[in-house]
């Protein structure tokens, strides 16, 4: 059991590099900084395009920040087992 909660905590200490998460930010900005120049040029914006993707790519940088910190966000990490484990009788 140990072990195992060692391993579980090493776990929860890889987190993702704030580079991966600045390159992220930054080719969301260069998608709506090329979406904005190209809706300049062409003089219309396709507005259920802009948004859709819009919003995916935010939804993605948000589940991969809120699954990156398991003990705050929406997602919750399940301890339900580890307790279960620890009343469990010992053998």
């Amino acid at each position: 059991m140990i072990d195992n909660q060692g391993r579980r905590n090493a776990l929860h200490r890889l987190l993702v590099r704030e580079v991966v998460l600045l390159l992220l930010f930054t080719a969301f900005l260069a998608w709506s900084s090329m979406l904005g120049y190209s809706s300049g040029l062409s003089g219309r914006l396709v507005v259920a395009r802009a948004i859709l993707v819009s919003l995916l790519i935010s939804l993605t940088v948000f589940i991969i920040i809120d699954l990156d910190r398991p003990k705050r966000g929406l997602i919750q990490v399940d301890q339900g087992i580890l307790m279960e484990l620890k009343q469990a009788p010992a053998n």
